[in-house]
Order: C-alpha cells, then sequence, then structure tokens
C-alpha cells in the first residue's frame, strides 16, 4: 500500500512539473498585457499612421521625379528651383517613414537606400565618372537623398555652376535621375505591400509579444529610429560621440542646410507613432495607450506620460538650436551637446523601461554608442 501511495505521489508531482514547465516555455504568452485589443492598436496604426505617411511620401517623391524629369528638359533656373524645393519635400515628408522599417520597408532596405549619410562625395564623383548607376548596395552612401543633397545644392561653387554641371554633363545628369528612379521604385514597392499587397491585415492579425509580432516590430523599429537619430543626426556631429571634436560635414543634409528641420520632422513623426496620432492630429490607439493598460509607471508617475513629456522636452531643445545650421552650431558652443543630452534621456523610457513592462525583448543589434 505504502509502494502504490508513494509511487501515485510521483506520478502526480511529475504531471504537475510537467504542466508548468510547459506553460513556462510558451513564446508568444500574452502575460503582460492580457485583456488588451492588439488588433486594434495595429489598425489604427496601418490606417492612420503608417499608410498615411507612405502615401505622403509617394505624393512628394512621385512630385521629385517629375521636376527632374522637367528639368532635364528644360534646365532652366526656374525649373531648377521647383526641383530643388521638391527635393526638400520628398526628404522632410521621408522623416515620418523612417522608423518603419520593418516588413516590406525592410525588404526594399527602404532606410539605408534612402537615408545613408554622411555621404561619400568621392564615391560619387568616381561613379558619375564611370558611368555607375549600381544602387544595390544597402551599405553603401552614394545614393538616395544625401546624394541629390550633394548634386543640388554642393557639386560646385554656386547655383549656376551646378545648373551648368547638370546641364552639360550627361554622366552627373544621369545620376541625378537614376537616384531619383531608385527611391521612387523602394517607395512604390513599400506602399504597394502595404495597401494592395496584403500586408496591412498581415501587420494587424500579427498579435502577441514574441520576436516577429507586430507589437515587437514597433517597439524595435521606434527604438533603433530613436537611437539612430540621437547618433546619427545629433551625436556624432555634436562631438559628443567623438572626444569632442566636433564633425560639421556629417550632419544630415549637409549642403542643403536643413539638418535640424529633418532631426525636428524624424523627432515629431516618433512621438506621433507612439501616440498613434493621426498625420492631422487626431488621437488614437497607440503604445501609450497599451502602457495604460498595463498600469506602467515610473517613479509614481504614468510611463506614458513620461515619455509623452520627454519627446516634448526633446522637440523643444532642437527648436532652441533651430537658428543657424547644425553644421555651424557644433562648432559654436555646447549647446547642440545639451540637445543630444535631452534626446539621451528617453532611451532608457523606450528601450529599458516600455519592452520589459509590455514583455518584448529588443532584438535588433545595438551600436556600442546607443547607450550613451
Amino acid at each position: 500500500m505504502i509502494r502504490k501511495i508513494t509511487l501515485f505521489l510521483f506520478l502526480l508531482l511529475g504531471a504537475v512539473f510537467f504542466i508548468s514547465c510547459d506553460e513556462g516555455e510558451k513564446p508568444s504568452s500574452n502575460s503582460c498585457i492580457d485583456g488588451y485589443d492588439q488588433e486594434a492598436l495595429f489598425q489604427n496604426l496601418s490606417e492612420n499612421v503608417i499608410i498615411p505617411s507612405y502615401s505622403h511620401l509617394k505624393d512628394a517623391v512621385d512630385q521629385l521625379k517629375s521636376s527632374a524629369e522637367s528639368f532635364v528638359n528644360n534646365p532652366q533656373t526656374s525649373e531648377f528651383q521647383k526641383l530643388k524645393s521638391n527635393f526638400l519635400g520628398a526628404y522632410s515628408n521621408f522623416q515620418g517613414c523612417s522608423m518603419f522599417e520593418f516588413g516590406p520597408a525592410k525588404e526594399a532596405f527602404l532606410r539605408n537606400s534612402l537615408n545613408n549619410f554622411p555621404l561619400n562625395i568621392e564615391e560619387v564623383e568616381s561613379k558619375i565618372g564611370a558611368g555607375n548607376y549600381d544602387f544595390s548596395s544597402p551599405d553603401a552612401y552614394d545614393k538616395g537623398f544625401p546624394a541629390l543633397d550633394y548634386l543640388l545644392f554642393g557639386s560646385a561653387a554656386t547655383e549656376e555652376e551646378i545648373i551648368i554641371r547638370l546641364t552639360e554633363d550627361e554622366n552627373t545628369r544621369n545620376y541625378l535621375q537614376r537616384v531619383v528612379n531608385d527611391i521612387s521604385e523602394r517607395v512604390d514597392y513599400v506602399i504597394s505591400a502595404w495597401t494592395s499587397g496584403g500586408y496591412s491585415e498581415q501587420f494587424v492579425a500579427n498579435t502577441g509579444t514574441a520576436a516577429g509580432t507586430s507589437l515587437s516590430l514597433i517597439i524595435n523599429s521606434l527604438n533603433e529610429h530613436y537611437e539612430l537619430l540621437k547618433r546619427d543626426k545629433i551625436g556624432i556631429p555634436s562631438g559628443t560621440l567623438t572626444l569632442g571634436f566636433p564633425n560639421p560635414t556629417k550632419v544630415e543634409a549637409y549642403h542643403s542646410r536643413v539638418s535640424t528641420a529633418l532631426a525636428t520632422k524624424a523627432l515629431e513623426a516618433s512621438k506621433r507613432f507612439f501616440l498613434g496620432n493621426s498625420l492631422q492630429g487626431q488621437s488614437g490607439e497607440g503604445l501609450d495607450d497599451l502602457l495604460d493598460h498595463v498600469g506602467a509607471t515610473k517613479d509614481g508617475v504614468d510611463l506614458s506620460q513620461v515619455i509623452e513629456q520627454q519627446y516634448s522636452r526633446s522637440i523643444d531643445a532642437l527648436h532652441s538650436i533651430d537658428r543657424e545650421p547644425l553644421s555651424e552650431m557644433v562648432e559654436s558652443g555646447d549647446a547642440v551637446s545639451e540637445v543630444y543630452a535631452t534626446i539621451s534621456q528617453q532611451v532608457v523610457y523606450l528601450k529599458t523601461d516600455m519592452p520589459s513592462v509590455l514583455c518584448v525583448a529588443i532584438t535588433y543589434v545595438d551600436n556600442p554608442s546607443d547607450s550613451d
């Protein structure tokens, strides 16, 4: 009898251990966000934030492509001014899409193809001389908006000389058009995949918290974009990450001198994405609502409020230095380093606090300076 009882208890304990282990190994458990309608969040982000942002970018790129063709066919100063204006519009609109680097954008290497900076001018000039218009490498720094920034604003000493070069040098003219076409093709691919290729439906239905789910994708993409903004747009140019030595030529949009405006647009877009707000400012389901659902706090304050307020402080900090081109500001004192410090305060909230309370792992590869 004792032997039978002992055997029964052993089997019972074994069954309990097996069940508990099995439950603990479910990778897609939503235990942190039980009861939250993830599909409503993804639906809002898809319909009111992501697709409209890509649509605005496509419209701007279409105008850029049209004005490039018009200038090539009629290389007059008036056409060149339209081309430059449309370039600036497209570059600005891209800032609103840069954090969506997953799904179709990742497949198209959209961010790396459209905005690898600082531009490798020597490589650009070498490719122009050789008539080489291959932009297939996502790791190259010879294409996208930075290449247009150089060709339209910095490839000669004066605007008149730039127009003459683009008019008389066939290879330079062809390079300009091929860069624009490459931008256009990649943007067309991405928005088509979202609107008619079925990715929006896939994105909305991809619930859970494991790596590869939509929640994981948006949190990782938001963080990676924020750290690229912090490091590449502000940190490296300011000298904060290079032993105090400023790097004015490494700013984004060095030749057109709109670096601070682009950084501000990118930060505003990041905030809008976090809040789930439409381009028109209409409130929608966002990550802030998910944080409120789980009751996340930081030092007794709602974490969603902490993050939103830090976004506002960072945007205000950028506005405080927009009186001069960033390439000049980095050499005139510590103001840009102070902006970098303000922007950096958000990293712990976005990258440590938010993922931990939502049970989402950070899966992208860190740059050594990302935690600075």
